[in-house]
């Protein structure tokens, strides 16, 4: 996979919020991996968001092909600086606990996205998995690899855990 950080400064202003603008001067929500897997230590899940607003993980990593509609994420530096990065099928990004973002899907259609949610600590362990580079958690922003959207080699690590992560729900 090749790294793609395509990363552009946002072009909207806090000043005049624009159709697909979302500033991240709103409250940061923290999320926890216990919020989204209580009972089992990692999260998988195939979903159609709309809309997160600023958040931020605090104990775990989130690993994301995005595989229909189309989106956005707005990733805000350490630095305050807010970028811009359109989504659409094939990239995989990996958000980190440090990282501040708002992600939104298009109007109606939206973003679907397979995920793989995991404590911080596995992270190596994952990247093995998914031959991917563990030097990505320690990247200064959300690291994307494009990819061809619909290969199946790729989709199938995903498909593997959601069916792990359900069995152990069941």
């Amino acid at each position: 996979m090749r790294p793609d950080h395509g990363l552009q400064a946002h072009p909207h202003t806090s000043a005049g919020r624009r159709r697909g603008s979302y500033p991240l001067r709103s409250s940061l929500h923290a999320y926890r991996l216990a919020d989204v897997a209580p009972t089992t230590p990692f999260y998988a899940n195939l979903t159609t968001l709309h809309l997160i607003p600023r958040h931020r993980r605090s104990d775990y990593l989130d690993i994301v092909l995005v595989v229909g509609g189309n989106g956005h994420h707005v990733w805000c530096t350490p630095t305050g600086e807010q970028r811009f990065h359109r989504l659409v099928p094939g990239p995989i990004v990996l958000y980190r606990p440090a990282d501040e973002l708002v992600i939104a899907g298009s109007e109606g259609v939206g973003l679907t996205i397979r995920q793989v949610a995991f404590p911080a600590a596995d992270w190596d362990t994952f990247a093995t998995f998914m031959g991917l580079d563990p030097t990505w958690a320690r990247a200064n922003e959300p690291p994307i690899a494009s990819l061809d959207p619909g290969d199946v080699s790729v989709e199938r690590p995903f498909e593997v855990a959601m069916k792990k992560c359900w069995i152990r729900l069941g």
